[in-house]
């Protein structure tokens, strides 16, 4: 009869520990999606889609560094980063260079973004991780 009563005092503190950690899990989820329900969105001016957003922030805000102005570069860099689930930006690295000056001078630039609106799964805020492919055309003094 002991035994029966050791593994039942034994089952519901496994039971209580499992219920303590579901809900710390909940109250501070760490998890990091790739592929949320609703995505994350960058809203900006009248632009509707978060590209077209991007697309108007960088042309609008982006200050290429008086060191870069003189060169060539034409191609697309890669950021990877974090959208927190209030928004912010966090772990932002560059995944796809294409110099370093150019890199990090875009790499601060996109530290000072906006917050943006975070993305959802089942309906709860969530982190998002994402990719933004940043398309580079600027010839020698001349963007376009």
């Amino acid at each position: 009869m002991r035994n029966i009563h050791i593994n039942i005092v034994y089952i519901l503190l496994l039971a209580s520990l499992s219920l303590t950690n579901f809900a710390y899990g909940q109250v501070n989820d760490t998890t990091i999606y790739s592929a949320p329900d609703v995505y994350p969105e960058f809203k900006y001016q009248e632009f509707k889609t978060t590209g077209k957003a991007c697309e108007r922030y960088f042309k609008l805000n982006y200050k290429m560094p008086l060191t870069l102005i003189d060169n060539g570069y034409k191609g697309a860099i890669v950021v990877r980063l974090i959208i927190e689930k209030d928004g912010k930006l966090s772990n932002i690295k560059i995944i796809r260079g294409m110099n370093d000056s150019l890199d990090e001078s875009m790499l601060n630039f996109i530290k000072t973004m906006p917050v943006w609106t975070p993305g959802l799964k089942g309906g709860k805020f969530i982190r998002t991780e994402i990719n933004i492919p940043i398309r580079v055309s600027w010839l020698y003094g001349n963007n376009d």
